[in-house]
């Protein structure tokens, strides 16, 4: 009888011990669900910026392929952008110089990397202006 008895205390010792693991995983997968629900939604915000949804096709391609494919998508938005800011920028200088030949645009061989800087310092608040009136258009 003291050996079924000490049987029971091991086996009720055992079972609370394995509810208490059970109790500990499910509250670790509801964790990780509401991380990978959080992570999900953040994606989601993101992807729709570079990638967004046009009609049923799109939406019904899934997250994960839009978000393998959001670094070439950003990268083609950047590349477009500064092609749009360069043109915007050179259209400013024709509009005040017309007769400005801009093909020869471009850091010559005598421009040492130094000296460029120094442009690139000098031109910055006029730079950031023109950004500025860019962005209200």
């Amino acid at each position: 009888m003291q050996r079924l008895e000490k049987q029971f205390v091991e086996y009720n010792q055992h079972l609370l011990q394995s509810k208490q693991e059970i109790k500990a995983l499910v509250d670790e997968k509801v964790m990780l669900t509401k991380k990978a629900e959080d992570l999900e939604q953040a994606a989601k915000v993101i992807v729709d910026m570079v990638d967004p949804v046009e009609g049923e096709v799109s939406e019904r391609r899934i997250l994960l392929e839009r978000l393998q494919r959001a670094p070439q998508r950003i990268t083609n938005f950047v590349s477009e952008a500064t092609k749009t800011y360069v043109a915007h920028v050179l259209s400013l200088v024709k509009s005040f110089w017309p007769k400005a030949d801009l093909s020869c645009i471009a850091m010559t061989a005598d421009c040492s990397e130094r000296k460029f800087n120094d442009y690139l310092t000098e031109v910055g608040p006029f730079a950031q202006k023109i950004l500025e009136d860019f962005e209200l258009e």
